[in-house]
């Protein structure tokens, strides 16, 4: 095979080369007839005029006030020209794959696919993982398109399967001291204005597994005094579903938490839980169908990873969909500080939780941390920051 800089008729997707998966076991090649699906973004229309709309939200407040987009104008005037989207279904058809979907203001294009398909398309080779009892895709090095996508195609996902986030709620040592708050103590404790219940808003939850039981739910409301709990609605992305399986320890107990604290603060907000695979396909997919759903205005995340391990095409794109939210007058908000400054990661390095850190977290992403109970006056000065830092996001 010919070094990845010299593929004649090729070109590179900037920044998809990916490491070799060293957290399970290369088994050998993918089954060539195994079903095959990706997500292809692409360049958004009039670049260099959003980047200064995205400005000017930033800085509103030193200005003029810059009203939100609605969703049409910001497709019509931001999202997919459609002679790019007709360019990656030309390329689909040339590569015998066929289209799932189109969406204009999302800026992706959905094909389907065998994995001899994809491998020829995208001059990749997909390998088995095995990593405890699963097994999953995963691949190793750049993936290219035709010289004619060069500038088009800005990223390309669901070729490889490796796990991209984890949840990162904490549970309680056994021999810890029985003291616990519930939610509406700690958002007390934060100064959480009073007398506000969220009516009229829908919370978009980010969630990559696991599952909640609407018994489990309204028993935990009910133990609250809220007499009407929440409107909680599961929306499937990328073939992702609401799997409770039970176990409070995983994925399931970050998936009731984060419910449950909205819930608590803002029982007469909507909720949407967006339930995706957990690879940078389906987090990217749930995240950016989050901020184009017409119905949600705030966006939570508290899956994450450190941010050495996500592809630059996936960082990119992060940005890219974050600074849609920034347009759209909607707030991203993401769990952060929740394990150390290297956030998991082996190579001594500091790092931070992605997504957090990213380029425009100061306009369209409010870091927070979860709460840590400490004595006064240690207590007092560091909800004051963190306080300070949503409300700076909220306004």
């Amino acid at each position: 095979m010919p070094p990845e800089s010299s593929r004649p008729g090729l070109a590179i997707v900037p920044g998809s080369e990916r490491r070799r998966y060293r957290e399970g076991r290369i088994i050998g090649p993918c089954d060539d007839n195994q079903p095959v699906r990706v997500t292809i973004t692409v360049r958004r229309k009039n670049a260099q005029e959003f980047e200064d709309l995205v400005r000017h939200f930033e800085h509103e407040q030193a200005s003029a006030p810059v009203e939100p987009l609605d969703p049409e104008e910001f497709a019509q005037r931001f999202g997919a020209d459609p002679a790019d989207i007709q360019s990656v279904a030309d390329f689909a058809r040339q590569a015998d794959l066929q289209i799932e979907e189109t969406d204009i203001a999302r800026r992706v294009v959905v094909l389907l696919g065998t994995v001899r398909k994809m491998n020829k398309a995208f001059a990749v080779e997909l390998q088995n993982c095995q990593e405890g009892d699963r097994t999953f895709r995963v691949r190793e090095g750049s993936i290219f398109v035709p010289e004619t996508l060069a500038g088009i195609v800005t990223g390309v996902f669901g070729l490889d399967e490796r796990p991209q986030a984890r949840p990162h709620f904490r549970l309680q040592f056994a021999n810890a001291q029985s003291v616990s708050y519930s939610p509406t103590e700690v958002a007390n404790l934060y100064q959480f204005p009073p007398n506000t219940t969220g009516a009229g808003e829908t919370v978009g939850i980010i969630e990559l597994g696991g599952g909640f039981e609407t018994s489990d739910l309204a028993s935990f409301f009910q133990s609250l005094g809220i007499a009407t709990p929440p409107q909680v609605t599961a929306v499937s992305v990328d073939g992702a579903e609401n799997v409770p399986g039970g176990d409070p320890t995983g994925a399931d107990g970050e998936v009731e938490l984060d419910i449950e604290v909205v819930g608590s603060v803002a029982p007469g907000a909507a909720q949407k839980v967006f339930f995706a695979p957990n690879t940078d396909q389906g987090f990217l997919d749930a995240v950016s169908t989050a901020i184009q759903d017409t119905d949600v205005s705030i966006i939570s995340v508290s899956w994450g990873q450190a941010e050495s391990e996500y592809t630059a095409q996936a960082l990119s794109s992060f940005n890219q969909i974050f600074q849609d939210a920034v347009t759209l007058g909607k707030t991203v908000f993401v769990a952060s500080g929740d394990n150390g400054s290297s956030d998991g990661a082996s190579d001594g390095r500091i790092t931070s939780i992605f997504p957090l850190r990213t380029r425009m977290s100061s306009a369209a992403v409010a870091p927070l941390w979860r709460p840590l109970i400490l004595p006064s006056p240690r207590r007092q000065s560091g909800m004051r920051k963190q306080r300070d830092s949503v409300r700076r996001a909220a306004e």
